[in-house]
């Protein structure tokens, strides 16, 4: 019998309109529905505070530490210069 192997997908949750709040959710949704592994990428501790609000206890998703976010009206090249 041959396993099937999930999906592995890593989402910037400090991106996007409304996040991380909607795109912890989605991850969540999307880790219920379907054959798929979340890596969830943002400042650890606003990830786990948010996480807490859903049921997401068995389903997998991780979060991995990236402490540094580059707000919306931040010109690139300060943003890279950090």
């Amino acid at each position: 019998m041959v396993e099937r192997r999930r999906a592995r997908v890593a989402v910037d949750a400090m991106g996007g309109d409304y996040a991380p709040d909607e795109i912890v959710r989605g991850a969540v949704l999307a880790a219920q529905k379907g054959d798929v592994e979340i890596i969830l990428v943002g400042p650890t501790d606003v990830l786990e505070a948010e996480l807490a609000k859903h049921d997401y206890s068995g389903l997998p998703i991780r979060c991995v530490e990236a402490p540094e976010v580059i707000t919306e009206g931040e010109p690139p090249a300060s943003a890279v210069r950090r």
